[in-house]
């Protein structure tokens, strides 16, 4: 019970959260950025579960040296083996995905700046021109009059 209303009360605060992001390629991106979070939890947790069970197995193990025993502490690390990789994997298509969220970030911005009057705009290329005119450099000459 507890854990289905938990279900429900986070299914709604993401159901607000995605109305209040406007872009709809930011949008689903986060989401699968959600899910892939929530999916490397639940491979974490279970690797957990594996390496606890296999200490148990283990410990178990160097007792009686029993067959049965060596086989199951063979099967659990190959399955632990497969919930590091599994971990990786989501690990990358994470960091893929913040990839992502950055250059739809950048593009975003990108536009905003591009609608903005260039008047308005903080960059002025005659700055440029400017600071690189000769009566703006400093040559050694000025700094040492400058400064003496």
């Amino acid at each position: 019970n507890f854990l289905i209303r938990e279900k429900n009360e986070l299914e709604t605060v993401i159901t607000r959260l995605q109305g209040m992001i406007p872009n709809p390629s930011l949008q689903k991106v986060l989401f699968e950025l959600l899910r892939l979070r929530g999916e490397l939890d639940l491979v974490e947790r279970e690797k957990m579960r594996l390496n606890n069970q296999y200490s148990r197995l283990e410990a178990d193990y160097s007792k009686s040296y029993d067959e049965e025993l060596r086989l199951e502490l063979g099967t659990l690390q190959s399955q632990i083996n497969e919930c590091e990789n599994q971990g990786l994997v989501i690990q990358r298509k994470i960091k893929s995905m913040d990839e992502e969220i950055r250059d739809i970030q950048n593009d975003e911005r990108r536009r905003s700046y591009d609608r903005v009057p260039t008047s308005d705009k903080r960059y002025n290329p005659s700055f440029d021109s400017y600071i690189n005119s000769p009566e703006y450099s400093e040559t050694p000459t000025r700094l040492k009059n400058k400064y003496n």
